[in-house]
């Protein structure tokens, strides 16, 4: 028994483990680094990608998970297979991206080449000409329920090669500094205190800036890291910026270019044993359904070994069959935040004159005839915490209701709740850049209360809804209650419109009924 499940469970993983970390660095070097035929932020080499890979062969090898007979532990068990597989790739391709960095060392930087750009610099003799130096100021939640926020100043100046201010016009090198500070947020915090407070703070970071002294013998191209954006927008703001392309911004490193590693290496190693070990525990520890693991076991693959194997496999694609309208949506939201990425917005915090661009809520742009902003807002998230919360608050709600609503008309409730929600929020706020699902999940949620009310719900749909939903939508509206940063208004407006839009439904005996008397 111990000897099947070692090598049906644990085998592949212990193999895949070692297959995906192998495949996935040599593609990272082989295209990102050695042919530099693309040049996509770390955010994506080091995290995304790998994740992706992850997630292929987590499909291919659910199957095997399924052999474990607590089928309540099965979700748990591929979060741990994730981790597992995942964090000795983020490990190794930060180090990868580390360790490949060159260093080209120069007396002058009008030296380097924007089209030939390398990850570190050394340079001997420069002028920072803090006189033209730009800044921008980034806002963003501190924590994920919005107590706190950081802002971050980001200043840029020209670097130069002398005090010669005729280089002005014509350079294209910068250099960079940050700083940051974090500053309640809370309800009962005075906004008006709070600008000043944050104006203070900027006056100060402007002062240590100009007295700040930049080493430039050891200095990070920003080209592929995720404040290149920020950076980017504080050099628009200087008077000195000539627009243009493939310029340079560089940063002061830590530590020096032998020991910017660390102990990466090391670690490519522990996390990686550390997930397979864990694994491995888990697989001796936890009782299999004996027949389908004698079913695995057959070397020559009975037919009835090949259709429990892969009707296992295809319960992910049946479940995106039952509930296509959910998986249609969470697929679109997914899409897009991905297209947002490619095109440069940040992973974290995406600027609102970027996500503006896309199709962002604005009062007075919508007062102008942009009306269609009150439905693509709804699938736009400012960061991939937004995204994943609201994905995985759609997700819960449709797994409750969409079956019994039926799905072409959950789709359209969902949209009408959204540009529902979209309008409230523009008639109650002040002008502000809006965006998110939210609005059309809360929705849902008044659909699917409705839809209680009226019994049209299942006693097993009612008992999802009662014990879950319900108490995850009234935390949620405490929530927003308790802190200024979340839009209560366009929560509210839809949560009221899919409850009115669910006062209308029949359930579907009823509706069989009517089609039988009109015959």
């Amino acid at each position: 028994m111990i000897k099947d499940k070692l090598r049906i469970i644990f085998l592949p993983f212990f193999l895949g483990s070692i297959g995906l970390l192998v495949t996935y660095t040599l593609l990272h070097w082989l295209l990102f680094i050695h042919l530099e035929l693309f040049h996509p932020k770390e955010v994506y080499t080091n995290f995304i990608f790998p994740g992706i890979f992850c997630v292929l062969f987590l499909l291919l090898y659910y199957a095997r998970i399924r052999l474990f007979a607590k089928k309540s532990w099965h979700d748990f068990f591929m979060v741990i297979c994730t981790l597992a597989l995942l964090a000795p790739q983020v490990v190794t391709q930060n180090y990868l991206t580390k360790q490949q960095g060159h260093l080209i060392e120069m007396d002058t930087p009008d030296k380097i080449e924007a089209e030939n750009q390398v990850k570190y610099y050394s340079i001997e003799h420069s002028y920072i000409a803090k006189m033209g130096a730009g800044a921008y100021v980034a806002r963003a939640d501190a924590d994920r329920y919005g107590t706190k926020i950081s802002i971050t100043v980001y200043f840029v100046a020209p670097l130069l090669s002398e005090p010669d201010f005729n280089q002005l016009h014509t350079h294209n090198n910068w250099i960079g500094v940050t700083f940051k500070r974090k500053f309640s947020n809370m309800v009962t915090v005075n906004k008006e205190d709070q600008r000043r407070d944050i104006e203070a703070f900027f006056n100060e970071a402007y002062k240590s800036f100009q007295r700040y002294s930049i080493d430039t013998k050891f200095l990070t191209n920003l080209r592929t890291d995720n404040d290149f954006n920020y950076f980017l927008l504080a050099a628009k703001n200087s008077k000195q910026f000539v627009g243009k392309e493939n310029i340079v911004i560089l940063q002061e490193a830590e530590g020096d270019y032998e020991s910017r590693t660390g102990d990466n290496f090391s670690w490519i190693f522990y996390s990686w044993l550390i997930g397979n070990v864990i694994w491995l525990l888990i697989v001796l520890f936890s009782s299999v359904h004996e027949g389908d693991l004698e079913l695995f076991h057959q070397p020559t693959r009975s037919k009835k070994g090949l259709k429990i194997h892969f009707s296992i496999n295809r319960d992910v694609l049946l479940g995106i069959k039952s509930y296509w309208a959910t998986s249609l949506l969470v697929a679109i939201n997914t899409l897009i935040f991905i297209l947002m990425l490619f095109k440069g917005l940040d992973f974290m915090f995406p600027q609102s004159d970027q996500l503006l661009e896309w199709g962002a809520s604005y009062g007075p742009l919508i007062q102008e005839g942009e009306w269609w902003r009150l439905l693509t807002c709804t699938f736009l998230h400012s960061g991939i915490e937004h995204l994943i919360y609201n994905m995985f608050s759609l997700c819960l709600i449709g797994f409750a209701t969409e079956k019994e609503a039926g799905s072409f008309r959950f789709l359209l409730v969902y949209l009408i709740a959204g540009i529902a929600s979209s309008y409230v929020s523009v008639l109650v706020h002040e002008p502000s850049v809006g965006m998110g699902a939210s609005g059309a999940i809360f929705g849902m949620y008044g659909l699917a209360g409705a839809l209680t009310l009226k019994g049209i719900l299942s006693n097993e749909m009612k008992g999802v809804y009662l014990f879950f939903c319900l108490p995850f939508l009234v935390v949620s509206l405490i929530v927003g209650l308790l802190f200024t940063d979340i839009d209560m208004a366009a929560h509210l407006g839809g949560l009221g419109a899919g409850f009115v839009a669910g006062l209308f439904f029949r359930n579907r005996k009823d509706r069989r009924k009517i089609r039988r008397l009109d015959d």
